[in-house]
């Protein structure tokens, strides 16, 4: 007794060993996930670093652009006034008596020249305009990849804090195994007490001359142990009979309740519209499937069963389930024939008094 007590300390000590190795070995695992997390973290900063300085610099390049617009709007406003001021005053007339006027020639290569200057301004505020919404691009680019890189930012920092939790919880777990351990290695070092106890007593029963004073307590130690262990063995048989009993009586319980269960699948198989509902078929071979298992299991003594009573529980209420979808789809089926047949009866009815 003593040696198979000491072998199950022995192997709970040695299994609360494996385990604290096992954890300590998770933890320098995940601590060595740490370092390449930190160091995308770090990447990740500079990153968004030098996405700051690029969103800064577009801002920079932007502003220029847009004082250099608004610096081409007032010439070429003014260069269209001068043109709507030319055009409002009254053109002198083409020709004169007939012949070219030169004073319409004058205005002409006036309001040309005007339209020129009208048009390379023009031509210049397009040009400022175009690079100005070509800032506003990069701008807007820059502002999202600073964006995106303060994501990645976020996203490094929490993978960090996950791995340091992660090594701090396995530390933990580590640490607590260490009073597995010590709790093992006190009930093995209380089993080699009872060894060492033991190895004195033998000694003193064996060792000469002989003393009767020495002697006695020790068959009386020797005989107070045979006593308790005869007294331990039959507490357990009275136990064991007890549990017998009470598995005697939910046994034969289930058997009742299974042969119930054997009436009810009978019963199924002959019913009349059973082939028009294949459903009833699969739960009489699930039912069967009960049945069965518990007749093998009722050859066997009560000591020897192994019925297992959480299974057939499942399946019947499993199948109890699939008979009240049956018993669903069967009354609506019946409901909607019956409204037919009494469709059909007021029909046959009214014309029964159309003929009278």
């Amino acid at each position: 007794m003593i040696d198979q007590r000491m072998a199950a300390a022995q192997q709970s000590l040695n299994q609360a060993i494996a385990t604290r190795d096992g954890l300590r070995a998770e933890v320098t695992r995940l601590a060595a996930l740490v370092p390449p997390l930190e160091s995308a973290h770090s990447q990740a900063i500079s990153g968004a670093v030098s996405a700051t300085v690029a969103l800064n610099a577009a801002q920079q390049v932007l502003g220029q652009r847009t004082a250099e617009r608004d610096a081409t709007i007032p010439p070429r406003d003014a260069a269209y006034e001068a043109v709507v001021e030319h055009g409002g005053n009254e053109p002198p007339r083409e020709t004169q008596t007939g012949k070219p006027n030169p004073a319409w020639a004058r205005w002409k290569n006036q309001m040309d020249d005007l339209q020129a200057v009208l048009a390379a301004k023009q031509a210049v505020l397009d040009a400022a305009n175009t690079a100005l919404n070509n800032a506003r691009a990069a701008r807007d680019t820059a502002a999202g990849n600073l964006n995106a890189a303060n994501a990645a930012v976020q996203q490094a920092k929490s993978r960090v804090d996950e791995a340091k939790a992660n090594v701090v919880t396995a530390q933990q777990r580590a640490d607590a195994s260490e009073g597995g351990i010590t709790a093992a290695r006190l009930v093995v070092e209380g089993i080699m007490a009872e060894y060492a106890a033991l190895d004195a007593r033998a000694a003193r029963l064996v060792a000469e001359p002989l003393d009767t004073a020495v002697l006695r307590p020790a068959a009386e130690a020797e005989l107070a142990d045979l006593l308790a262990t005869r007294r331990r063995r039959f507490n357990l048989r009275v136990q064991l009979g007890a549990h017998l009993t009470t598995k005697g009586t939910l046994l034969a319980a289930q058997d009742l309740a299974v042969d119930e269960v054997e009436l009810i699948r009978r019963e199924m198989a002959e019913w009349q519209y059973a082939a028009g509902w294949p459903a009833t078929a699969a739960i009489r071979a699930v039912l069967e499937t009960v049945v069965t298992e518990s007749r093998q299991q009722r050859t066997r003594p009560v000591s020897e069963r192994t019925d297992n009573l959480d299974n057939a529980r499942n399946h019947l209420t499993n199948q109890l389930a699939a008979l009240r979808a049956v018993l669903v789809q069967a009354t609506a089926v019946r409901d909607t024939r019956q409204a037919i047949l009494n469709g059909l009866a007021q029909q046959i009815a009214e014309h029964q008094e159309v003929g009278v």
